[in-house]
């Protein structure tokens, strides 16, 4: 919560290039993240890289597998809004175990959205599907 300005910083060392995060100040934020924010953090860099490159791919679809890992239910609220703006441009796949998240999601995402959930799973024909349409 004190942290209001991340700098993503490309550091190269041995030849080898990575990105720093910092904070407005110039100190790491890393180690002072939780597992929640880390996660949180990267998807929005994956959500961005995938915004910016829009044009040049060529299925103009996102997966997310399992997005909401660690996250309380304020960032799941948030990342089904953020779902839901990407989700105006292009198709959007979600899997997920997260049952409050997946009901975020029913009542954030204002598309249509068809829900399959995983039933079972029979090792000679695989998954048991239910389609439903929301």
């Amino acid at each position: 919560p004190g942290i209001t300005n991340i700098d993503m910083v490309l550091e190269t060392s041995r030849g080898n290039e990575n990105f720093g995060f910092k904070d407005g100040s110039g100190n790491e934020i890393l180690p002072i993240m939780g597992q929640g924010d880390m996660n949180t953090l990267a998807l929005s860099i994956f959500t961005g890289l995938g915004e910016a490159n829009i044009d040049s791919l060529p299925l103009k679809s996102i997966i997310f597998d399992d997005p909401s890992q660690n996250m309380g239910t304020h960032h799941k609220g948030k990342l089904a809004e953020v779902i839901n703006d990407i989700a105006e441009k292009r198709q959007i796949i979600v899997s997920t175990m997260d049952v409050e998240f997946m009901e975020l999601l029913k009542n954030k995402i204002s598309m249509e959205q068809s829900i399959i959930e995983i039933e079972g799973w029979e090792p000679e024909t695989g998954p048991k599907l239910n389609a439903n349409a929301a």
